[in-house]
């Protein structure tokens, strides 16, 4: 996982990102909407996306919030490189190893497509469907057989 103090943040145009990643690990948790979209903007993986998901997946695995801004962040990068994959940025090789355990230990933490998943993201009705669609999308990428 890229320390949050690396000189490679900068080249990634992540310096933002690490600082809201701070934020989050000091109990910010407002900072994760901005995080998102340091990542993800209007479905476009920024390159810092890569450096980003690691610390996602690891506050979501390690923290005791109840946040699905961490899964939803990662879902939306995984469901947006799926769409648009000759738009996005390759995964920078130093990232890669990191990026792909992160993507797979996530996945099992995502909430379930059923009615009592969908009351867990419904917080705002202009994040709803926006959410439900990358976590729907991200399971189906995860969990279809890889196409060669």
């Amino acid at each position: 996982m890229l320390d949050l103090q690396s000189p490679r943040w900068a080249e990634l145009n992540g310096a933002v990102a690490a600082q809201l990643i701070q934020q989050v690990r000091d109990g910010d948790e407002d900072a994760y909407a901005e995080l998102y979209h340091q990542a993800c903007h209007q479905f476009t993986v920024a390159p810092a996306a890569y450096a980003v998901v690691p610390h996602l997946a690891d506050l979501a695995a390690n923290t005791a919030s109840k946040q699905l801004w961490p899964l939803i962040t990662i879902g939306s990068v995984v469901a947006a490189r799926a769409a648009h994959p000759k738009t996005s940025p390759a995964i920078p090789n130093d990232l890669r190893v990191d990026y792909e355990r992160a993507v797979s230990a996530a996945l099992p933490r995502l909430p379930s497509p059923s009615v009592r998943g969908i009351r867990q993201i419904r917080t705002k009705s202009w994040q709803f469907s926006q959410h439900f669609r990358a976590i729907l999308i991200w399971q189906c990428i995860c969990l279809s057989p890889v196409r060669s």
